[in-house]
């Protein structure tokens, strides 16, 4: 990507900060909503305080997530085809997808940290169910059985069931993400054993890594290994602007690929 490349999505996050900052001046009390099921001890490190934004570097941190959206968004529409190559008939609605849902994931985690509401959690938890879903879509899609329209809905019902589970059964959140996240991984890493056209592994290396050094950095901000409760250096944040990076290394991984047109 050229430096003009960053440019609309450079301005696109200005204007998302100004949007969000305005928002932060409304008076509101998150105590009358339905608190997160963290509540009210064991919502990471950060000091949960009063105000619109209860933690401010675990809120604010989200938005590494809706820049690289941004930056995918404004590539996928920029270049809808890859330039002599034959690939998929859902490439380019799948590369539309994939960056509206990393955006969608920030804006999620964004109003989780900021209100620690359930509503919030609901928000930020079905955000991070829908990226591992979307890379099973993109495989199921090509089951000759299914096609792109099975594969849709198959994604849509996937989503329904995990975001009314998490309402009956929060507390399985994050074995059932880590288990989306698992067969995600599975089936990418199965794929490659007879697709034509390979995807440059790097990348895929790339991603893994940075996300698993977020886990390592979540868990220790999680059980207070690491922490410093009014700082604005927060492991959570970190994990936040990992997990960006890592979408952000997957995506391109997803972009390598080349089909050798007939």
């Amino acid at each position: 990507m050229g430096r003009s490349e960053f440019l609309a999505p450079t301005a696109a996050l200005g204007a998302t900060v100004a949007v969000l900052a305005a928002l932060t001046a409304i008076d509101v009390d998150w105590a009358a909503y339905r608190a997160a099921t963290c509540m009210p001890s064991d919502c990471f490190c950060e000091r949960v305080s009063g105000g619109f934004v209860r933690q401010p570097a675990n809120t604010w941190s989200n938005l590494g997530f809706v820049y690289v959206g941004y930056l995918i968004l404004w590539n996928a529409l920029r270049a809808p085809r890859l330039e002599g190559t034959v690939d998929t008939e859902l490439a380019a609605p799948f590369r539309i997808a994939f960056g509206a849902t990393l955006a969608f994931m920030g804006f999620g985690s964004w109003i989780y940290h900021a209100s620690m509401t359930f509503v919030g959690q609901w928000f930020d938890v079905i955000g991070m169910y829908m990226l591992p879903t979307l890379v099973l879509l993109f495989h199921a899609q090509r089951a000759p059985r299914l096609g792109a329209g099975g594969a849709v809905a198959g994604y849509v019902a996937l989503n329904a069931v995990l975001g009314v589970l998490l309402v009956v059964a929060p507390e399985a959140r994050r074995y059932l993400f880590a288990g989306t996240l698992a067969a995600a991984a599975a089936v990418e890493l199965a794929s490659r054993r007879t697709a034509a056209a390979q995807r440059d592994l790097r990348l895929f290396l790339a991603a893994a890594g940075a996300l698993a050094v977020a886990f390592l950095i979540w868990n220790l901000d999680l059980w207070h290994i690491l922490c410093a409760p009014d700082s604005l250096l927060q492991g959570h944040a970190v994990w936040h602007l990992l997990c960006a990076t890592s979408g952000g290394f997957l995506y391109v991984y997803f972009r390598s690929r080349r089909t050798a047109a007939a």
